[in-house]
């Protein structure tokens, strides 16, 4: 059982180690060409329940529980 546990952190560690967040070629403007840069994804936001209290010379109301949405 610990030779086997030894075996898979050595390999945690080989991996761990081959990774990179960020690439250190730099490119020329020349070198550019034909390359494409994507970027997909949004954020999530959360909204509580709240009233909205709408007054003036002819009205005067609150809308109760109004939910809101991020999208």
């Amino acid at each position: 059982m610990t030779k086997v546990r030894l075996v898979f952190i050595g390999l945690l560690i080989l991996i761990g180690a081959k990774m990179q967040a960020q690439s250190i070629t730099y490119f020329e403007p020349e070198n550019r060409k034909g390359q494409c840069y994507v970027y997909w994804g949004w954020n999530l936001d959360a909204y509580a329940k709240s009233d909205i209290h709408f007054s003036g010379a002819d009205y005067d109301f609150t809308l109760d529980n109004v939910a809101a949405l991020d999208r």
